[in-house]
């Protein structure tokens, strides 16, 4: 199947679908059992091929992957065939508790696919780790500019959680940007914490009904007039700036020397 292209002529979207679903069982049989049933040890591998593949064909520059929110094989298999990965995160308790799951469970995914780096397997996993990039802060409520205090507990409870747990489990594993290179790429930003993203409420909505991103909105499709038009006028070219400036940053941190 190949990627659907859309309005924009360089951006293509490879759609997910349910029947992904019926191959988590036997990805996860191929990640356990890969010396007792070696015709399966191409298995975790080849979703990440074939995307590599895609991308030759095509010549893309990036492939951007939207995980699901579990720890099942699947996305075992999808972030460990990647280059670099990003945290999204909300403001609340049960994000912390994910972040301090995650200084356990990448480091044990990146033992367990050790075995299909194997140079004499059809499919292999990329030889080198994925690398943590930095997480985005989303899903807040804003104040003038700045998430409103409740929030802002939670978003420092999960940028200490971070520095503090993600951090230390991962750079020994070579799964981290460097933080000489994070700071030099970003000086203007705390460690690896890339964006703050705000809740924009109905402008997600706008977004769906007319299938455009929400920066792309038109006044005419945000459907609004006066002062509620003004302020998600306003929200509209917040976000634009935020994912331009965002979109700059990732590539400033994952441009390859030349």
């Amino acid at each position: 199947m190949k990627p659907s292209q859309t309005s924009h002529k360089n951006l293509f979207i490879y759609c997910g679908n349910l029947a992904l679903s019926e191959v988590e069982t036997q990805i996860s049989v191929a990640l356990t059992t890969p010396q007792t049933l070696p015709a399966m040890r191409n298995i975790p591998g080849s979703v990440g091929k074939l995307l590599r593949l895609t991308a030759e064909k095509l010549d893309f520059d990036y492939i951007i992957i939207d995980m699901s929110p579990s720890v099942g094989a699947l996305n075992e298999c999808l972030l460990m065939s990647s280059d670099y990965f990003i945290v999204p995160t909300c403001p609340d308790f049960f994000c912390a508790q994910a972040i301090k799951s995650l200084s356990k469970i990448l480091p044990k995914w990146n033992q367990e696919v050790q075995q299909f780096r194997a140079e004499n397997i059809d499919y292999p996993l990329p030889s080198n780790p994925p690398k943590f990039l930095g997480f985005i802060s989303q899903r807040y409520r804003p104040r003038n500019g700045a998430p409103v205090k409740s929030f802002q507990k939670w978003i420092d409870i999960i940028k200490t959680t971070v520095n503090s747990q993600l951090i230390p489990a991962l750079s020994p594993l070579d799964m981290t940007v460097e933080l000489q290179k994070f700071k030099a790429c970003l000086p203007s930003k705390e460690p690896y914490h890339l964006a703050h993203i705000a809740d924009f409420n109905s402008l997600i909505a706008q977004s769906q009904k007319h299938n455009v991103p929400v920066f792309a909105l038109s006044d005419d499709e945000i459907e609004q007039v006066g002062a509620a038009l003004n302020t998600m006028k306003t929200n509209r070219d917040d976000f634009h700036h935020v994912f331009s400036t965002l979109a700059s940053e990732i590539h400033k941190l994952t441009e390859r020397v030349k």
